[in-house]
């Protein structure tokens, strides 16, 4: 059976406009006439999800917009362009799984398939695996290609081999033993042409981990095609880096260029039973108070256990010493989500960090100092912590102590030097 499926898509023609501008927040500054084009997009209940980025990248150029609160959008790209005949752009939105928008251009005009770019974006599940290094674009190869229409690639090569991670932490080892990952790809000629391109998980790149399979040929006319490959995970230990890797190899001497966009993880399976690490505990203690607990810049919930005669929880929520430390921890180990979020439009930093000065930073720094308030003079001994980042890159497991304490002071400290850091580059 085929691993892949040929994607056929209603198009409709984009319209044309004039003027100088994009227009909307995230759009480029684009001389002479563009062409423009507008969706909607919305979750399971039909509601629109307003500030999900619409982008796609054409050679070093992001062209990107933002929904408004309607949900629409309006993403404008040169009309004076060499375009490909087939090419892929993406909407991202926090919380939600991402979608591939499928572009075409024929007799010189562009057209997009309608139902990818009015889409209905899914919650983010603790199943998904979300490749962020694989979500744009990727252009795998040598650029030593001929004119063919399959050999029409939207951007340059980035390299011949592409890598990301995730932790298999013990909750994800406890639950799921498997995984399929699904892209979309075009370009792919390793069974025609004989260069058995592979997909491959292995343990951090360890010799005599790898699990290697080989992507089969996408469509033919150059259009993309979807791939889902699937893989046991069952020789993989919890803690284990597991490395996604997918290589373009050569075939008398010339590698297959091809494209990728959208890498995406689903686990499924039973799983293997864990031992949790040891809680320390009160000799006193009878119990545990459990739980698990969502915060606003965490995908998925952190799981907590903490000795329940020192940390009960009151008749109307949560214990706060266990609320500031799940806020702590939210953080990342080291404080890797110090920072807003701020969505890159026009693919450069400085545009990025001049958002975040712009928009995002006050609130976000009112939200920490309110957390260091709150929480500075709060307990932690014995709470025992597991944090999976939302891209599974790391998983966070401790149990705070005075060994391993609770530093709010740190966190105010990296505060003000990622604040000055954006403020300092928006400023070059």
């Amino acid at each position: 059976m085929k691993r892949y499926k040929k994607v056929i898509f209603l198009m409709i023609t984009i319209s044309v406009l004039a003027g100088c501008g994009g227009g909307g927040e995230g759009n480029q500054n684009i001389d002479g006439a563009v062409w423009s084009t507008s969706g909607k997009v919305i979750d399971d209940a039909g509601n629109p999800i307003a500030g999900a980025e619409v982008s796609v990248k054409l050679n070093d150029v992001k062209y990107s917009v933002k929904t408004d609160n309607n949900g629409n959008y309006r993403l404008k790209t040169p009309q004076d362009y060499d375009y490909p005949q087939f090419f892929a752009g993406i909407i991202k939105a926090d919380h939600y799984k991402p979608v591939t928008v499928l572009f075409s251009y024929t007799n010189n005009h562009l057209g997009v398939d309608t139902k990818t770019s009015n889409p209905t974006l899914k919650k983010l599940q603790e199943t998904d695996i979300i490749f962020f290094n694989g979500l744009d674009i990727i252009h795998l190869g040598d650029n030593q290609f001929t004119g063919s229409v399959n050999s029409q690639l939207q951007i340059k090569a980035q390299g011949k081999v592409w890598i990301d991670h995730f932790i298999y932490s013990d909750l994800l080892k406890s639950k799921y033993d498997n995984i399929c990952i699904s892209f979309m790809g075009r370009g792919f000629n390793s069974i025609k042409d004989g260069s058995n391109d592979p997909i491959s998980l292995s343990n951090n790149g360890q010799p005599g981990t790898y699990i290697v399979k080989i992507l089969p040929d996408s469509a033919e006319n150059g259009s993309f095609s979807q791939y889902k490959e699937c893989f046991s995970l069952s020789s993989f230990k919890a803690g284990d880096k597991i490395q996604l890797q997918i290589n373009s190899l050569p075939k008398n001497g010339d590698f297959d260029d091809f494209e990728m966009i959208n890498m995406f993880g689903e686990l499924s399976g039973n799983g293997t039973v864990v031992t949790p690490p040891t809680t320390p505990t009160n000799p006193s203690s009878t119990g545990n108070n459990t739980g698990s607990v969502t915060v606003d810049n965490h995908y998925y919930p952190i799981d907590y256990r903490a000795p329940i005669d020192l940390y009960p929880n009151p008749s109307n929520g949560l214990n706060s010493d266990i609320l500031c430390a799940v806020n702590y921890a939210a953080l990342g180990p080291h404080y890797e989500y110090l920072k807003p979020n701020g969505l890159v439009s026009g693919s450069t930093e400085k545009a990025r960090a001049c958002s975040n000065v712009k928009s995002n930073w006050p609130s976000f720094i009112n939200f920490i100092q309110n957390n260091i308030s709150n929480c500075q003079n709060k307990s932690f001994e014995g709470i025992y912590i597991n944090a999976i980042d939302a891209s599974n890159l790391y998983s966070y497991s401790t149990t705070y102590t005075l060994q391993n304490p609770i530093d709010w002071i740190k966190v105010s400290k990296q505060l003000q030097v990622n604040y000055q850091s954006d403020v300092d580059l928006c400023n070059k």
